[in-house]
């Protein structure tokens, strides 16, 4: 099932395999387990290339209690200014980790947790769907959205 909102189509940033370098924007990522809000949902980033979209999501997992999990590569350094901007002061509220990429990140996934690829033109809208708690909500980059052939794999 793939809701079917709309995504940002813009310029390919510049690409980086540093991009998850914590130290850089002063934080490591907070810890994944012990959550307070068990309803929370996670939020997947897969190769993000836009830093204040990336940033204007740190945000709203802080005021949601959402946590995020970026997927390397990255277009950007954390450490980049308009990432920090658009993030603001949130980082320090955010949940989050950065995973090296696509298997290490579904190697800790449990059997009850589901992926929702979120893609333009899905079968399914995201109003219809039901969620819970271990469910993951995964969009890709934005200028190219998720592979293909995990979309054919889904059901």
């Amino acid at each position: 099932m793939k809701p079917a909102p709309k995504l940002n189509k813009r310029r390919q940033p510049r690409r980086s395999r540093k991009g998850c370098a914590t130290q850089s924007i002063g934080l490591a990522p907070r810890a994944m387990g012990g959550y307070t809000n068990r309803s929370a949902m996670n939020i997947v980033l897969v190769e993000p290339e836009i830093p204040p979209n990336t940033g204007n999501v740190a945000r709203l997992c802080a005021a949601t209690g959402s946590r995020l999990h970026l997927i390397e590569p990255l277009g950007f350094q954390l450490d980049d200014r308009q990432l920090k901007r658009a993030g603001m002061d949130y980082w320090e509220q955010v949940q989050w980790r950065c995973w090296p990429n696509w298997v290490e990140f579904t190697a800790h996934l449990t059997p009850s947790s589901r992926l929702w690829f979120i893609e333009s033109g899905g079968p399914k809208r995201y109003t219809e769907a039901r969620f819970s708690p271990d469910d993951y909500l995964v969009f890709g980059r934005e200028t190219a959205g998720l592979p293909k052939a995990w979309l054919e794999c889904q059901p």
